[in-house]
């Protein structure tokens, strides 16, 4: 005759409680902590994956609508690198060096705080660039309609950046300023 459960448990781990009605078993032995789950039907088994199965895709469904589409324009920030290297140049055309739809762009000084920075765009952005903890680089931030849509972390390069009274850029009006130091 083979020994029962309890008999087993009993031997190996001094210290167990039984859960009839869940069907749950859980071992503790010492600071160790286990959890296993007796399931006795294909029903219960399958209910359980099926519950698992939602969550994960619940997780995976929140973690896509963050901001992973916001994309980093490498391209577009070294188009503006050249043109701040170029010491003839006192302004950057923007809308001729994009290749995206965008509506506003707004620039951000140095030093600039996450909730200046959003309360300025009027929606929500995680800052990639960190910003506020730095004084080498502007950010400049391009919305379609209200939505983030790319950033550019600007080099200064010993030159500080304006882009006029209106307070953002646009497609028509897409002039940014360089003043070199």
């Amino acid at each position: 005759m083979h020994p029962s459960l309890d008999q087993i448990l009993q031997t190996y781990h001094p210290a167990y409680v039984y859960s009839q009605t869940l069907t749950e078993l859980m071992l503790i032995s010492n600071k160790e902590y286990f959890t296993f789950y007796a399931m006795n039907t294909f029903k219960e088994r399958s209910v359980y994956l099926k519950k698992i199965t939602f969550f994960i895709f619940l997780l995976f469904l929140l973690v896509g609508c963050s901001q992973s589409n916001v994309q980093h324009n490498e391209h577009l920030e070294n188009s503006i690198y050249f043109m701040v290297q170029d010491k003839n140049k006192s302004e950057i055309g923007i809308k001729s060096l994009t290749t995206f739809d965008w509506d506003k762009a707004f620039l951000f000084t140095p030093y600039s705080t996450q909730d200046a920075i959003e309360e300025t765009l009027g929606t929500d952005f995680k800052d990639p660039s960190n910003i506020s903890s730095r004084d080498d680089i502007y950010l400049l931030v391009f919305l379609h309609g209200d939505k983030v849509v790319q950033y550019v972390e600007m080099e200064r390069l010993g030159s500080d950046f304006s882009i006029g009274e209106e307070g953002h850029l646009t497609p028509s009006n897409d002039v940014i300023s360089i003043e070199r130091h």
